[in-house]
C-alpha cells in the first residue's frame, strides 16, 4: 500500500466520524440549519466568492472546527486549544494530499497519531481505535530517526518576541463598535458584526530539513501546501509575514534572508496573486472589488505596517461614510483605533497615507485639501483630490 493510500484512509476515516459531532456542537446555534451554509456566509462576510459546501467534506469540517463563526466565536475551542490545533495540522494535509502530493510513512504516521488524538479528545473511541491501527502500522514502516521541533521552546521564544515588540504600549486599543458591524447584512446567521482579523495558527508540521531541500520537487510541494492554508487564512496577507509563519512552521523561530527570499519564490509560483505592495491574495477574493477589512484590537499578532494598505483604505472609506467630513488628524485617529493602535508614529503615517491613496485610487475616496490636517496633503496627493466634502 502506498504512503497517499494510507493518508486517504486516514482522511476518510476522519470525514465519516466527525459529522455527527459537529452537527451536536452547532446544532444549538442554527436553529435546524445545516451548518455547512455557516461557510458559504463566512464567505459572504469576507467579501470572497460565496460557495457550496458538503458537510462530508473533510475540508469544510476542518475549516469549521478551526475558524471563527462571527457571532458564535469558536464554538469548538477548549481552554488549551487542542482541538484547533489538531484540526489546523490536519487541514495541512489534507490539502496536500487532495493535490496528490508526494508523502512518507512519517507523514502518515503523524496524520493518524493526530487523529487518534482529536478522537480521544471528542470521546469518539471508535474512530480512536481505528485511528490507532492505521498509527500502528505507519510506525512499523517509518525506518530512521523522527526529529520534530521542541513546540514548547517555539511557544516561549514567540511569547518573549510578542513581549518586546515596539507596540505594547497599544495593546488596550480596541476598535469602535461601528467599526466592528456591518451596515448592510446578507449573512443572516453571521448577523452584522465585521469578521475580525484572525491570525493563522501556527502549527509545527516538520523540521527544517524540508526547507533545507528546496527548491527540490518534494520539497516545493509541502512549502506550497502550506502557503495556500496559510494565504487562505490571513491572505490578503504580507509575503514576509507570510515566510516568517512558514519558518515558523517548520520549527524556526529566528528570522533568514535567504530562506524568506525562498519561500517567497515559492509563494510567487503557486499562482496566487501578489499585488504592487506585496499582499498575496486568496484565489477566490477579488482584489479589485474586495471592500471588507478586518477589525483587530491591540494584542493581535499583526503588525499595523503588515496591514495591506488596500484594507486600510476600505477602513477609511466605512469611517467618512460614519462620520463624514473629518480633518486628516480625527481620520488617521479613526482608522489606528479600528486595528488597535493610536500612535502616530512616522512609519505609521506612511502607511496610513498609502492606505488613503489606495482607497483614492479605486475612486473610493476624497479627501477635501481644506479641512485637511496636512498642509501639504494636496500636493503630495495631486490631482486626484476631490474639493468636495469626503464621500465613497
Amino acid at each position: 500500500m502506498t504512503t497517499n493510500s494510507s493518508l486517504g484512509k486516514v482522511i476518510d476515516l476522519l470525514s465519516l466520524r466527525l459529522p455527527p459531532y459537529i452537527k451536536g456542537v452547532l446544532a444549538p446555534h442554527l436553529n435546524g440549519v445545516d451548518w455547512p451554509i455557516l461557510l458559504t456566509e463566512l464567505d459572504k462576510a469576507k467579501g470572497k466568492y460565496p460557495k457550496a459546501y458538503s458537510s462530508s467534506d473533510l475540508q469544510a469540517q476542518l475549516r469549521v472546527m478551526t475558524e471563527r463563526l462571527g457571532p458564535f466565536g469558536y464554538p469548538f475551542s477548549d481552554p488549551t486549544r487542542q482541538i484547533s490545533t489538531m484540526a489546523s495540522e490536519l487541514r495541512v494535509t489534507r490539502n496536500r494530499w487532495a493535490h496528490n502530493e508526494p508523502s512518507d510513512w512519517f507523514d502518515v504516521f503523524r496524520a493518524a497519531d493526530t487523529a487518534v488524538r482529536l478522537f480521544s479528545f471528542i470521546g469518539d473511541t471508535a474512530g480512536r481505535d481505528r485511528a490507532e491501527e492505521f498509527r500502528a502500522s505507519a510506525l512499523g514502516e517509518l525506518t530512521g530517526a523522527l526529529k520534530i521541533p521542541k513546540s514548547e521552546e517555539s511557544a516561549r521564544l514567540a511569547a518573549e518576541r510578542r513581549a518586546g515588540a515596539p507596540e505594547d504600549a497599544d495593546l488596550t486599543v480596541v476598535p469602535s463598535e461601528s467599526m466592528t458591524h456591518r451596515a448592510v447584512v446578507d449573512t443572516p446567521l453571521l448577523g452584522d458584526s465585521r469578521l475580525p482579523f484572525e491570525p493563522w495558527p501556527v502549527t509545527v508540521i516538520g523540521d527544517r530539513s524540508v526547507l533545507d531541500a528546496l527548491p527540490k520537487k518534494w520539497a516545493k510541494e509541502r512549502v506550497r501546501a502550506l502557503i495556500a492554508e496559510i494565504v487562505e487564512a490571513e491572505g490578503p496577507v504580507l509575503d514576509d509575514r507570510l515566510a516568517t509563519l512558514v519558518l515558523r512552521s517548520f520549527g524556526l523561530e529566528r528570522t533568514y534572508a535567504a530562506r524568506k527570499k525562498k519561500i517567497i519564490r515559492q509563494a510567487s509560483a503557486s499562482g496566487f496573486h501578489l499585488d504592487k505592495a506585496k499582499f498575496l491574495w486568496p484565489a477566490d477574493m477579488d482584489p479589485a472589488n474586495w471592500t471588507e477589512f478586518r477589525p483587530n484590537d491591540g494584542a493581535a499578532d499583526r503588525p499595523f505596517t503588515e496591514i495591506s494598505p488596500r484594507e486600510i483604505g476600505n477602513a477609511a472609506v466605512a469611517v467618512v461614510e460614519q462620520k463624514g467630513r473629518l480633518t486628516r488628524a480625527e481620520l488617521d485617529a479613526e482608522v489606528l483605533s479600528t486595528f488597535g493602535r493610536k500612535r502616530r508614529t512616522k512609519a505609521f503615517l506612511k502607511h496610513l497615507e498609502s492606505g488613503y491613496q489606495t482607497a483614492v485610487d479605486f475612486g473610493r475616496l476624497g479627501i477635501d485639501p481644506e479641512v485637511a490636517w496636512d498642509p501639504t496633503l494636496k500636493e503630495r496627493y495631486g490631482n486626484s483630490i476631490s474639493r468636495n466634502e469626503a464621500t465613497r
